[in-house]
């Protein structure tokens, strides 16, 4: 029971640390790090009745610092950091921060 439970333990603490973000926009980018945005707008009626979302919508931002091996993609083809653009869309696979992965959508 007891490496049962080590087993669960170290997959949890696994699964937390290391995640990929919802796809997002490119505000800044330079050789060391790389700043996305996120805008989530108000749709619908609210669980309070009020059109249009209500409360709901709103923006994040959120630096992510780049490694010498951090990985680029882009098409299923691996890219440099050169390719990414302002605007652009991008997920990033991170782990405390610290990108291991861009996705270039």
């Amino acid at each position: 029971m007891k490496k049962l439970f080590t087993l669960f333990f170290v997959v949890l603490v696994c699964a937390s640390t290391a995640f990929a973000a919802a796809p997002g926009k490119v505000v800044k980018v330079d050789s060391t790090s790389i700043t996305l945005h996120w805008e989530k707008a108000k749709t619908g009626i609210s669980k309070h009745g009020m059109a249009n979302g209500g409360y709901g919508g709103g923006t994040r931002e959120y630096t992510y610092k780049l490694t010498p091996q951090t990985t680029y993609w882009q098409a299923g083809k691996k890219v440099t950091a050169s390719n990414i653009q302002k605007d652009a869309t991008v997920k990033v696979t991170a782990d405390h921060g610290v990108a291991s992965r861009v996705d270039i959508e």
